[in-house]
């Protein structure tokens, strides 16, 4: 799954892929921030790494996803990135790192 980030819309694609969380975007990281709150998804976190809601991320993946298995898949993905201390502390967020497109 990855959140793009274009002027004016916030979108999470490919929401059935469990295995994998980024944002991309050809925005420079001021932009992608903006965007990133403007949708309610999160912030950038410095340069490189986006911190993003998991309630609003979830709420918007699942509402597109088609895996039977997706509520599973999705502890899955979310159990490992706490495992990597990628969610934070609060439980709130979870770390990103951003693609940026060219």
């Amino acid at each position: 799954m990855f959140v793009r980030v274009v002027t004016g819309a916030v979108t999470v694609e490919e929401t059935d892929d469990l295995t994998r969380l980024s944002v991309v975007s050809d925005l420079a990281t001021a932009a992608v921030d903006g965007e990133l709150r403007r949708s309610g998804l999160g912030t950038m976190d410095g340069d490189t790494d986006a911190a993003l809601d998991l309630e609003v991320l979830r709420e918007r993946a699942r509402g597109t996803a088609t895996a039977t298995d997706w509520d599973a898949g999705w502890k899955k993905m979310i159990d490992y990135a706490t495992g990597a201390g990628w969610v934070s502390q609060t439980g709130k967020t979870v770390r990103a790192h951003l693609e940026q497109e060219r």
